[in-house]
């Protein structure tokens, strides 16, 4: 009996790390929740404390996706102080992440420098950043929050005219132009172009893969043709969930899978995609409305720094930034809808009176697009 417990406790010990349960993608709640249900029981029959510590990360990190941030701080607590590095400092920039969407500004820098504390590697020094720049909260004085990158940057071919610009996590981009679409992977100098005709937006999904609109309809990764005929599409972008909306004419639709039926979201003029669903701006009506929590900000109540907004992008926190080039100004507005930040351009360095649209990076970089030989400025 003895020796037949011995062999079990080793057996159990020698076992291999039980594998989480994947996600399907495009992500659902139904989905998640049964990913949450099922960690939360390998967790409960999981006795090694590395494999543990990697269960808690993955429950934490599900907390995270289904909005649940308060939830999330016990897993990711539990994960940062186990005793794997590399997990430990991933589950330090979750921990920030979801302090950072309570508005607990201090605990999430704290949680974001001691991820960067045990791996340099990891994406605390730049989330930490990112969170510093857009929270009036930490007493910096608009002056100091941005910086223009001077070696960023690259011309397009000869005849190239960038019509709007999509911005990947990993600092990634694009350009579209009207018969072709440039690329830019992280870094790059040089861009990939892919002749498509009239083409007019594109969307990073979150792992990476560029979605396209022509004027025909949605191009998926990889294709030529349309997948989804939207006539005459004007924006795209993609949710935290992988779900599409499409501004067309005047009015924002959602996809919810790539091949399901347009669901109207009423009108709109551009759209910014969030952790779980977006941010519609309606130039006409001059507000911002939320979906799908119903949210509605009107821009006068934002103050008169704010006037006539042309394009809007979203960052990891979900704070909005609005292109504003009649004010020529850059706002950075809360996920609640407070007014955090304007920064003029005779600040940031950059002339905005003519910019035509942005896009935030994964560390808080800001993508401007603009006239002049090199058309996407980055602000970091």
């Amino acid at each position: 009996m003895i020796h037949a417990a011995l062999l079990l406790t080793w057996a159990i010990a020698a076992a291999p790390c039980p594998e989480p349960p994947a996600i399907a993608r495009p992500w659902s709640e139904a989905s998640l929740r049964a990913r949450r249900e099922a960690l939360t029981k390998l967790r409960a029959e999981t006795r090694d404390a590395a494999c543990r510590q990697g269960l808690e990360l993955a429950l934490g990190e599900t907390d995270l996706a289904l909005g649940d941030d308060a939830a999330a701080l016990a897993p990711l607590t539990a994960a940062a102080l186990g005793p794997a590095e590399a997990i430990a400092a991933r589950a330090g920039v979750g921990l920030g992440e979801a302090y950072a969407r309570q508005g607990q500004i201090t605990p999430a820098l704290e949680a974001f420098l001691q991820a960067d504390a045990v791996d340099a590697t990891s994406e605390g020094s730049t989330a930490a950043t990112a969170l510093a720049r857009v929270t009036v909260k930490i007493g910096l004085g608009a002056a100091g929050l941005y910086q223009l990158d001077p070696e960023f940057g690259a011309a397009p071919p000869p005849g190239f005219q960038p019509l709007a610009v999509a911005v990947a996590r990993n600092g990634a981009y694009a350009l579209v132009g009207e018969r072709a679409v440039l690329s830019f992977a992280a870094g790059a100098d040089q861009g990939v172009q892919r002749p498509l005709q009239q083409a007019r937006a594109a969307a990073f999904a979150p792992g990476g893969d560029l979605w396209l609109a022509t004027r025909k309809g949605i191009v998926p990764p990889g294709s030529a043709l349309p997948l989804q005929k939207i006539l005459s599409p004007n924006a795209l972008v993609m949710d935290g969930w992988g779900r599409l909306a499409v501004i067309a004419g005047d009015e924002a639709f959602l996809l919810p899978t790539p091949t399901a039926l347009p669901e109207s979201l009423g009108r709109g003029s551009r759209v910014a995609g969030l952790r779980r669903g977006f941010a519609i701006l309606d130039r006409r009506k001059h507000e911002l409305r939320v979906v799908p929590k119903g949210a509605t900000f009107a821009l006068a109540a934002l103050g008169s720094a704010v006037r006539s907004p042309e394009a809007i992008a979203a960052d990891r926190f979900d704070n909005l930034y609005l292109l504003d080039p009649e004010a020529r100004s850059l706002h950075v507005i809360s996920p609640a809808g407070k007014l955090l930040v304007s920064l003029p351009d005779t600040i940031l360095g950059v002339a905005l009176d003519r910019a035509r649209d942005l896009g935030v990076d994964g560390a808080g970089r800001i993508y401007v697009l603009g006239p002049g030989p090199k058309p996407v400025t980055r602000l970091h």
